[in-house]
């Protein structure tokens, strides 16, 4: 029970350090290098640890250390009685990163997780070419046969 506080303070004075860092080069370390940094494009840990964790954020969460559902992009979701339609519910104010070569000037919207869904779901979409080595970890989880479509609602 003693150290509680310890770790309490502890916890305080990195976050007042981190609050006081300006934007430096982020540093992973890890067993070997990621295959790239777009998350859909591979399936191995070392990728995951470096990216999906790291740079991407998600609709849902699990709780650390659980399977407990939790939110994060979105804050509520809904579920239809048959279990077939799910509606998300995005948090406000969501900002992207920037960057020297991109300044984005709006919150993410749904219009961002649609495509983000579109680009490994639809061949005809425009960045789904683009990938090197298609959408491993989507494809094989049978995604293109579970999800019938992905929809703006408003």
């Amino acid at each position: 029970m003693k150290m509680l506080p310890l770790r309490a303070a502890i916890a305080a004075a990195l976050l007042s350090a981190a609050l006081g860092v300006s934007a430096k080069p982020l540093v992973v370390c890890t067993e070997a290098s990621p295959e790239g940094f777009d998350m859909v494009q591979y399936t191995t840990a070392v990728t995951a640890d470096a990216v999906a964790e790291t740079i991407f954020n998600r609709l849902v969460d699990f709780k650390p250390g659980t399977t407990e559902i939790v939110p994060a992009l979105a804050d509520t979701w809904d579920i239809s009685e048959d279990g077939l339609t799910y509606t998300f519910h995005l948090r406000k104010g969501v900002k992207f990163h920037t960057t020297e070569y991109f300044k984005p000037t709006r919150d993410m919207n749904a219009d961002d997780v649609v495509w983000s869904f579109q680009r490994q779901l639809d061949p005809n979409h425009p960045w789904h070419k683009l990938s090197s080595v298609g959408f491993p970890y989507f494809e094989s989880m049978g995604f293109k046969e579970l999800l019938k479509s992905v929809e703006k609602v408003d």
